[in-house]
């Protein structure tokens, strides 16, 4: 081989060197690209998915905000209306309303000022022998037997804890018979009623109100009212009466 033919052959292997160097680096090129655009794809893909548990999340908890702010107005608005419809607020743990306990008292009040004065300005209340006595207004009780039985009604209505002392002038056993001091009197006809105005305090085992008593002078007709106070006592399971002061 001469030396031109040689020539040839290095400018021909050169030549294809070339050209496969050239198809490499396109190659490479386009892997790039590609990858590029894949990564691209990718985050974009990523991003949105995030952006949509967000959304998402965000959603949820408006949703959860809203519910629960919906049962609280519920709650109250049901809660507005039980109290509404009871007249009140309940005093304390008794299951009754201010309103309520206005209209019991006075009922209690009633019943009161009734078997006190039966019991302190009348002998009316019980059967007597008048001949069995002890002297000074002191008769045999007839329709009792005991100090228990003649004061088992009184303390139906007022509390013992209170008004023990009440009746400790009127009765006294002897030789196994009851004897009863009687002594009568008239009311205030000046008297016209008593209204329990107001409940001034309460708990779960006393309540206390307001009770003003009319008073209607009979020649001139002017009225006058005279408040006091009134108490019940919740004692040995009931409601007896405490304070408590006979208008008449």
């Amino acid at each position: 081989m001469n030396r031109m033919q040689w020539a040839a052959v290095c400018t021909a292997v050169l030549s294809c060197a070339c050209l496969m160097s050239g198809c490499t680096n396109i190659s490479e090129t386009e892997s790039s690209a590609q990858t590029t655009v894949e990564m691209d794809v990718s985050q974009t893909e990523t991003s949105v998915t995030a952006s949509d548990a967000d959304t998402e999340t965000e959603t949820e908890t408006e949703t959860k905000t809203e519910a629960a702010l919906t049962d609280t107005a519920s709650e109250t608005q049901t809660s507005a209306v039980t109290t509404a419809a009871a007249g009140g607020n309940a005093v304390g743990n008794t299951g009754m309303t201010s309103a309520q306990w206005c209209k019991k008292a006075q009922q209690m009040f009633d019943s009161a000022a009734s078997v006190y004065f039966t019991y302190h300005c009348t002998s009316d209340s019980f059967t007597y022998d008048e001949s069995d006595t002890l002297g000074d207004g002191w008769y045999r009780v007839t329709s009792c037997d005991s100090i228990e039985a003649a004061e088992a009604d009184y303390f139906a209505v007022f509390a013992p804890s209170v008004h023990s002392g009440d009746l400790a002038d009127q009765f006294q056993e002897q030789d196994e018979k009851l004897y009863r001091c009687c002594g009568d009197r008239g009311a205030d006809i000046t008297y016209t009623s008593t209204e329990i105005t107001e409940m001034t305090a309460g708990s779960d085992s006393s309540v206390s109100f307001t009770a003003v008593s009319t008073y209607t002078d009979p020649d001139s007709g002017e009225v006058t009212t005279q408040s006091n106070a009134f108490s019940l006592i919740y004692e040995d399971g009931a409601w007896l009466v405490g304070t408590f002061i006979l208008p008449y």
